[in-house]
């Protein structure tokens, strides 16, 4: 037998690695080769909010606290605008925006000074991430409820690649994100 087709992915759930089984291999010839582990290097916390308000004076509040390199994850591009807009008007620089609205130019420039250490955050929505494998970073903030646990861990998984301690901080106001993951 020869090896007809490679599946590599960080991330996937039952559902997802049945129907690809389905789709790529033949018979009884597949060969599934899991390392899922939970990442004890992260550590999780979780607040609920009880209004948009609460969540941007929430994030205000810990944004000076948290340590760089750090992603923050939104879900819309509108949340992009709005989060890269109070974190420039707190006073801070070394950020950028990157949303699937990003060109191919800004990307690379954004993607090269991330990985340069040029860039201290990023405000992101899920269009982040695929390869993009900066080892150091410390902190994940989302600000937004992912739509799976496998969105969740892929996003969250950025930090602390190189086995050094990272925050993960979910800020959730139930309202607006149920809303998101409806739509």
């Amino acid at each position: 037998n020869q090896l007809k087709t490679l599946l590599v992915s960080a991330t996937l759930s039952e559902e997802v690695t049945e129907m690809l089984g389905e789709l790529f291999s033949e018979g009884d010839n597949l060969i599934e080769i899991r390392t899922d582990t939970l990442r004890d290097e992260i550590l999780y916390y979780y607040k609920t909010c009880m209004s948009r308000r609460e969540r941007i004076q929430r994030f205000e509040e810990i944004l000076p606290l948290m340590p760089r390199p750090l992603i923050i994850y939104v879900g819309t591009k509108n949340d992009a605008d709005l989060y890269y807009k109070k974190i420039i008007d707190n006073g801070y620089c070394r950020v950028e925006q990157f949303s699937g609205d990003t060109t191919s130019e800004e990307r690379e420039r954004i993607i090269n000074g991330w990985k340069n250490n040029d860039i201290d955050m990023i405000v992101a929505t899920s269009a982040f991430g695929v390869g993009v494998d900066k080892k150091d970073v410390r902190a994940i903030i989302h600000l937004y409820m992912p739509p799976s646990v496998d969105r969740f861990y892929q996003e969250v998984g950025r930090g602390g690649r190189d086995g050094y301690p990272s925050l993960s901080i979910s800020l959730i106001y139930h309202k607006d994100d149920i809303s998101l993951i409806n739509h």
